[in-house]
């Protein structure tokens, strides 16, 4: 069976390395005609070289969101181990500026292409003591170089989502191996482990640690409410503000269900606003149609120049320009959701009326203590979900009907809403705690490697 694996291993190799010729100029053309600045260099592991008299920790993340997550644990890691070097990939442009500005690495780069030529100077060049992978970047080559030259990989955050039971329901024969090469697999929760476990990966590598999301969660609000909080007094004790719905990361196939919502609930509740943040841009001129079909005064702001970038003056620019002379607003700017949650008085999760998408995050407005509604499909962040339900702190409906009956019923008891809001931060707070102590294993573990 080894012998087998290693073949079907040298045979992915031989293809990614077939079709190297075809994806450099395919990602050049993509990247001029995107006009972005992505480094081909880097791309095929021309990457910076790190200072080998120190030990290098390499992480890995794919985009924006999930280089986000990583604040906290990097920050711990500098002050645990203060003499190592900290290379940070990503897999999108974005994510790469994101780990810039962020975690305060040594050094950033995008991923290379995942064929051995590729990484072999990727990992010359980084010349790690440790590996660190991020929820679902399996990156076959990166994976077995590193088993190759006895490097430790870690996978953290990981999750038994749907593609990865694809992967392992399809080609068990090669992703069990694979995940087994890993030194340790740190995931979500006990029902994540045990998934793993009956996919055939070594209970002894598998460790359920809470999710990493909570452990930044707190942090990045506690950064965040000094510059905020005299802003939200002020705005809290207003007898005349709106009462704000939010729907976050929300999909251009949904996006009928809250406006939908909106169009019920205004003639009887004058005094709502809604702000949409959808999770893509590339289909604004088609929103900005539907919200055009609802009769009433929408807004897309897309403008990044005319955006305040401090977040006092950004709530102030929404409640104070963009909301008084409209009653939807579409806030389509990268970055700006986790400093809207504080506004919220009700709170939709995007995403969740799409099984092709499954959910998005519900522990940053949990930390904000919103009070929280999503639909029938939650399957990314089913686990979170069902422990937020279960202590009444997120409700789930089915359909459109149930979506206007619920919001209904929280817009009209304003002490329940604010009920739910304690219990989902409540929950989240015992949740970060879970995630910190437990976190220390893998610190542990990357001291005891140098």
């Amino acid at each position: 069976m080894r012998m087998f694996w290693l073949v079907l291993f040298i045979c992915y190799e031989f293809f990614q390395l077939l079709f190297l010729p075809f994806v450099i100029p395919y990602t050049l053309v993509k990247n001029l005609n995107a006009a972005q600045t992505t480094s081909i260099a880097e791309q095929t592991g021309f990457i910076p070289a790190t200072d080998r008299t120190r030990h290098t920790i390499w992480m890995h993340a794919l985009s924006a969101g999930e280089m986000t997550s990583l604040q906290e644990l990097t920050q711990e890691i500098r002050r645990t181990i203060p003499n190592s070097i900290l290379y940070i990939t990503a897999g999108t442009e974005e994510g790469k500026k994101t780990a810039q500005q962020q975690l305060n690495p040594d050094y950033t780069s995008l991923l290379p292409h995942d064929n051995i030529l590729s990484m072999a100077l990727a990992f010359d060049h980084i010349n790690p003591k440790a590996i660190i992978l991020l929820e679902h970047e399996i990156e076959p080559t990166l994976i077995m170089l590193a088993k190759f030259k006895s490097i430790p990989v870690y996978l953290l955050n990981g999750q038994y989502t749907s593609s990865t039971v694809k992967n392992l329901e399809t080609y068990n024969f090669f992703y069990r191996d694979l995940f087994n090469n890993f030194h340790t697999i740190f995931v979500q929760s006990d029902n994540d482990k045990k998934s793993f476990e009956k996919a055939g990966i070594n209970s002894n590598k598998l460790h359920a640690i809470g999710n990493i999301k909570a452990y930044n969660a707190l942090p990045k609000k506690e950064a965040l409410m000094p510059k905020i909080d005299s802003f939200l007094q002020n705005y809290k004790k207003q007898s005349d503000r709106p009462t704000l719905m939010l729907v976050g990361s929300v999909h251009k196939g949904e996006i009928d269900y809250y406006l939908n919502l909106f169009k019920a609930l205004k003639p009887t509740h004058p005094n709502i606003k809604l702000i949409l943040a959808p999770r893509y841009f590339d289909w604004k001129e088609e929103l900005g149609q539907k919200l055009k079909n609802t009769g009433y005064a929408t807004q897309i702001f897309d403008n990044a120049q005319a955006c305040p970038s401090e977040p006092e003056k950004l709530l102030a620019f929404v409640t104070k320009e963009l909301l008084p002379n409209n009653d939807i607003v579409a806030i389509c700017l990268l970055g700006k959701l986790f400093t809207l949650y504080p506004l919220a008085d009700l709170f939709f999760l995007g995403g969740t009326f799409l099984p092709a998408i499954g959910g998005h995050n519900l522990l940053e407005p949990a930390v904000w203590s919103n009070p929280t509604i999503l639909g029938p499909c939650y399957q990314n962040t089913k686990d979170i979900a069902d422990e937020l339900i279960a202590c009444d702190a997120v409700i789930q409906v089915q359909n459109e009907q149930e979506l206007i009956e619920q919001a209904r019923i929280l817009l009209d008891n304003p002490q329940k809403r604010i009920a739910m809001g304690a219990r989902a931060s409540m929950w989240l707070e015992r949740e970060a705690a879970r995630v910190k102590t437990n976190v220390q294993l893998l610190i542990s573990n990357l001291r005891s490697g140098f």
